[in-house]
């Protein structure tokens, strides 16, 4: 009888237990579910709202050319340092670049006068790189297996890299793509890459805005200090044409070619990141603003994600 109620018992107390380990399963599954629910609804809200900063940026640049159509420049509304909009449970922050600041590489498939190719050549003199790089990036985006100069690279120079591959000889998409071109390195691209895009061929530089490397990239002639007075000059009236307001300052060298250079802009660049609960998104989107005013976004890259974990003892 004792050991008829000894089993009994066991038998009981394991019921119970797995009776409580399948519950325990049931609640931890169910939370983990409640969580990953609730994550991914965060994540869609952060999204959502970087989408609707991006609808509020474009209509920015469409009133600011319905405004001021003749010209744009860094003291103007869209220009304005990077700015944000706080919204329940978190945060939005962005910014918008003008893209016509920089040297449009695409340029350089259709180049008869070779005007972008000794802009792109005095730009990497003057950022202390081989200025034969530009021969490459030339060789990468035009349609022929011609090589450039003794610097241009083709299919047979690529094929014989570990691993092989070809050159595009098409318009450069992303200016990642740069990695891939002969001679640069990851050195040379962070050097290089803020004052270089890849835009629509036929896209010019904005003297308004301009880089000052970039300006320098103008006319040997054209150095550091001329740089400092043009901005020191656009900072107080932008310049409202090329020829008759730009290149009549004495301090602008009569070398600087005109074809190219334009006193508006055409190409954004509007990054976004957007903060809900503890999910972020991250948005960047290359826009193109048309004559008629219509905005349209060419290129988007959309990033969802948690917040990388702070080091110990850093600041919240």
């Amino acid at each position: 009888m004792r050991k008829q109620r000894g089993v009994a018992l066991i038998t009981v107390l394991m019921v119970f237990f797995f009776a409580s380990t399948i519950a325990v399963t049931m609640v931890s599954r169910q939370y983990l579910d409640i969580r990953r629910t609730a994550n991914l609804a965060d994540s869609l809200q952060a999204a959502a709202n970087a989408r609707g900063v991006e609808a509020f940026v474009l209509q920015l640049l469409k009133d600011d050319l319905r405004e001021n159509p003749e010209v744009d420049h860094r003291s103007e509304a869209w220009a304005q340092q990077e700015r944000i909009f706080e919204v329940d449970h978190g945060e939005v922050i962005f910014t918008v670049e003008d893209l016509n600041r920089r040297i449009n590489l695409n340029n350089l498939a259709n180049d008869p006068d070779q005007v972008t190719l000794r802009r792109l050549q005095l730009l990497l003199t003057r950022l202390e790189l081989p200025a034969e790089i530009a021969d490459a990036i030339r060789d990468w985006i035009d349609d022929d297996q011609e090589s450039t100069g003794f610097a241009g690279a083709e299919d047979n120079e690529y094929l014989l890299l570990d691993p092989p591959y070809r050159a595009a000889n098409a318009a450069i998409r992303d200016i990642s793509e740069l990695r891939l071109v002969r001679g640069v390195d990851a050195q040379a691209y962070e050097r290089l890459r803020p004052y270089v895009t890849a835009l629509p061929a036929g896209a010019e530089i904005n003297v308004n805005t301009a880089e000052s490397f970039v300006l320098q990239s103008l006319s040997q002639e054209l150095g550091p200090l001329e740089a400092e007075q043009i901005d020191q000059t656009r900072m107080g009236t932008p310049y409202m044409e090329v020829a008759k307001d730009f290149v009549s300052q004495q301090f602008v060298p009569a070398s600087v070619n005109i074809n190219g250079l334009t006193v508006k802009s055409e190409f954004f660049l509007v990054r976004i990141e957007s903060r809900f609960g503890d999910r972020r998104a991250t948005l960047e989107s290359t826009v193109q603003r048309a004559e008629d005013g219509s905005c349209r976004v060419l290129f988007r890259n959309l990033a969802r994600r948690q917040p990388m974990p702070l080091p110990e003892g850093g600041d919240a």
